[in-house]
């Protein structure tokens, strides 16, 4: 069976597709600005907004069900669509380098996320990993904090509590959240920095509280590892990943009901990639891309043993600043952004993650900014990630019978030249997933893929089609289907 998780909330919930982003300074220049990258159409659109907040790494955003923008954080205050501060929103992440961070934003990049408490879009939390001081010349990461955000009308909130201490039981890396089995809690998970143990939080209706601590893989007591990197969730929640520029990569399978890492797998890195520390996984949650500050690498986690291919290696480019590589993410669009180690007013990106080798098309330096961008780069949970069918936390009564496959999807752009678009509206449903299939006139298969439930677009390169008429055919488990015609020029 190739039927594997379903969701419980519908495609129309575009939770995370505005992210603003900026630059670290406190003057005024025409290529200075707040900007948002906006997904809420389908493809990316980015434009420049009228006021100025300032980013140095973090940041956090959160949109309505429509995609439209309604809260945000620079990791240093939060901010409503217009760029207000929200009442009571001032002053999160008191620390060592608060005064610095005042002015420029919160530098650390993944240590921020937002998102509706289960069962409501009217109570927010945002959770959020500071940094400490321990002594003259040693800073870590930690307490993990959440502040809570209440709307009050449609469009204004209040910061009820903030800066509400959650855990400080330790050195912390990065955070993930991801959906737990039951479709509705969110698991945060925070690895120890440079151990192989992994701490466990429950958020639900009420907030953020610890779980547990597993040891989980080999030690990294004795080794080389001197720094922490990036770490991502696949987006069907079955594999974590965790690596650095000194202590490989490290691969595990998640059980999403009792929070748990199994099956672990690593890479061992010979050679220290830095500064470049990017992590990603594509939307069928198959290929996970890792990179240097030159090359790209992808990884197919279905493929033993694991191995490092790369898939893009930097051009040399410059924009204000060197473009090398350095922070990357999937985002609404299927496609893997990447950011650089400079500030620059364009990203690379890869076209279609899914596939594998170079066919995944790494165009470097090709999206362009509206100003500015200093390292932020959006980092956010699947909202749309739901019960684990048939798991011990599927607590679901009802029995499942698919209904006719109804035509909830839209094919575009038509004629193609070089990419298709199959986005699926809220017509469908999204408790399985589908096969996806393209046709020439004499009915050969050219293109198979499958559309997971936890997505709503899915590319498809067509570049290498002949000029003609094509079917594109969309399958659920039991065989019925919906199919549309589209030309390729």
């Amino acid at each position: 069976m190739w039927l594997l998780f379903a969701a419980t909330l519908s495609f129309g919930q575009k939770f995370y597709h505005v992210w603003p982003y900026g630059y670290h300074a406190t003057f005024i220049a025409p290529y200075i600005s707040t900007s948002m990258m906006d997904f809420s159409s389908g493809s990316y659109n980015t434009y420049k907004v009228n006021h100025k907040r300032n980013f140095s790494g973090c940041v956090a955003s959160l949109c309505d069900s429509t995609g439209k923008l309604i809260l945000y954080t620079n990791g240093v205050s939060i901010f409503d669509a217009k760029g207000s501060m929200v009442p009571n929103g001032d002053s999160l992440n008191l620390g060592p380098f608060f005064s610095t961070d005042k002015q420029e934003g919160f530098t650390n990049g993944q240590s921020h996320y937002m998102v509706y408490l289960p069962g409501s879009t009217n109570h927010i939390l945002l959770v959020h990993l500071s940094v400490q001081k321990d002594s003259a010349f040693i800073f870590r990461q930690g307490p993990i904090y959440i502040s809570y955000i209440d709307r009050i009308s449609d469009s204004n909130f209040i910061v009820r509590k903030k800066n509400q201490l959650v855990y400080n039981n330790g050195k912390f890396g990065n955070i993930s959240i991801f959906k737990h089995g039951d479709g509705q809690r969110w698991w945060g998970l925070v690895p120890e920095l440079i151990e192989n143990k992994y701490h466990f939080f429950i958020i639900d209706s009420t907030g953020m509280s610890f779980s547990h601590t597993q040891v989980a893989g080999k030690s990294l007591e004795g080794t080389y590892c001197h720094a922490e990197g990036s770490q991502c969730i696949s987006p069907d929640g079955s594999k974590f990943m965790r690596w650095s520029n000194s202590c490989g990569i490290r691969l595990f399978d998640v059980d999403r009901c009792t929070g748990s890492l199994f099956n672990p797998r690593e890479i061992s890195i010979d050679t220290i990639f830095y500064p470049g520390a990017g992590s990603a996984f594509s939307s069928n949650s198959r290929y996970l891309y890792v990179n240097s500050e030159t090359s790209i690498y992808q990884i197919d986690t279905e493929v033993e043993p694991l191995k490092l291919l790369e898939v893009a290696k930097y051009d040399g480019y410059w924009d204000f600043f060197e473009m090398a590589f350095f922070l990357m993410d999937l985002q609404p669009d299927g496609k893997i952004y990447i950011n650089t180690t400079s500030s620059n007013t364009k990203l690379h990106v890869i076209e279609y993650p899914d596939s594998a080798g170079t066919a995944c098309k790494v165009n470097q330096h090709t999206v362009n900014l509206a100003s500015l961008l200093f390292k932020t780069m959006s980092r956010h949970p699947n909202p749309l990630l739901g019960v684990l069918k048939g798991s011990p936390c599927d607590t679901s009564s009802a029995v499942h019978e698919p209904g006719t496959l109804p035509r909830g999807f839209s094919v575009y752009p038509n004629p193609a030249f070089d990419k298709l678009t199959i986005e699926l509206d809220d017509g469908l449903a999204h408790d399985e997933a589908y096969l996806v299939r393209c046709y020439d006139i004499q009915g050969r298969v050219l293109y198979r893929g499958v559309f997971p439930p936890f997505a709503y677009i899915h590319n498809i390169a067509v570049s290498d089609f002949a000029a003609g008429m094509y079917l594109v055919e969309i399958l659920n488990e039991e065989g019925r289907r919906v199919v549309s015609k589209f030309v390729k020029e």
